[in-house]
């Protein structure tokens, strides 16, 4: 007989689920179906961003999980911090430096969300009804710190804890298992872990890896001809954390970009209650048609702020024509 309505099929769903009760190994419970039973397995996220911790939650409730986070706090990309690549006191030294080859975040100080927070709401945890409607990274965070405080994960989270290595047990040398006990060696990945300020290593086997370390870190800068012959100074927005007045004054500055973080930096460098004294800031990018149409810098456009330039830079000439290069 063929199901009629959506009750009849979820019946008929019901009742075959519960024919998977001869799965064997140690079961427990979904409580999505009360008589569904799953296999407990151990689980490996990778970083404690909003992927992270969801990831954490939600793993948790059926399986054995444990997070690893490589910097001081949870929060990924809105983890903000006032040290980057040119700021750094040490950073040929520095553990997660030295494993990626750059540092994260690719945030600034003071950047405001460019999604609305009903869009950057987790499933069934709304932010509270005093949360702008737009957020700053510290504001978003503190939510996410909400989040792992509410749902009771944050002891599944270790912060300062690198995962330098995975890798299948069936690829390992036999010296490298013959300490696994049994429980260890019937798992699939073997994974090395290193704490950032004690620089102790660790190794543990999984069934699963979560990859959750994010996108939004490492820089990519164009190769221009002759930049390295260039005497001003260039600058990417993943090393940019806030206006700094001195540095600008007087300065003509070359944005090469004409997406998100380029509007947003134009606006940081000549609009805001923050910006510097720059005499002039042109702006260029694969597509200008959006820049030109708006009218959110039509009063630096008419004061002769700010300039477009329709053609994509080819070649930097030695000189100092431009300061700054974004």
């Amino acid at each position: 007989m063929q199901p009629q309505n959506v009750l009849e099929i979820f019946l008929h769903i019901h009742i075959g689920l519960k024919r998977l009760k001869t799965i064997k190994g140690h079961l427990t419970k979904v409580d999505a179906f009360s008589d569904l039973e799953v296999e407990r397995k151990k689980v490996c996220v990778i970083g404690a961003g909003p992927a992270g911790i969801v990831s954490t939650r939600h793993f948790n409730k059926y399986h054995d999980v444990d997070t690893f986070e490589g910097r001081d706090n949870i929060g990924g990309i809105w983890n903000f911090s006032k040290i980057s690549e040119l700021t750094h006191p040490d950073l040929e030294n520095d553990e997660y430096y030295k494993l990626y080859g750059h540092l994260n975040p690719s945030i600034y100080n003071k950047m405001t969300t460019n999604l609305p927070k009903y869009l950057m709401t987790l499933k069934d945890y709304p932010h509270p009804d005093d949360t702008p409607i737009m957020m700053q990274p510290d504001e978003y965070q503190k939510y996410l710190k909400a989040y792992i405080r509410d749902f009771k994960i944050a002891k599944l989270i270790q912060l300062n804890t690198l995962v330098t290595h995975v890798k299948q047990l069936r690829n390992c040398h036999p010296a490298t298992l013959k300490n696994l006990s049994e429980d260890q060696l019937s798992r699939k990945f073997l994974v090395t872990t290193k704490h950032t300020l004690t620089r102790e290593e660790k190794t543990e086997t999984y069934d699963h890896i979560v990859c959750c370390n994010g996108r939004n870190s490492k820089k990519f800068i164009p190769d221009f001809g002759g930049k390295e012959d260039w005497d001003g100074q260039q600058l990417h927005m993943h090393e940019f954390r806030e206006i700094d007045k001195e540095s600008y004054e007087d300065k003509v500055v070359m944005v090469v970009g004409s997406s998100i973080s380029a509007c947003d930096y134009v606006f940081h460098l000549l609009m805001s209650p923050w910006k510097s004294n720059a005499s002039k800031c042109y702006m260029t990018g694969t597509s200008m048609d959006y820049i030109k149409k708006t009218d959110d810098f039509r009063n630096l456009i008419d004061s002769g702020k700010l300039e477009f330039c329709d053609s994509n830079i080819k070649e930097f000439k030695k000189g100092k024509f431009f300061e700054y290069l974004l």
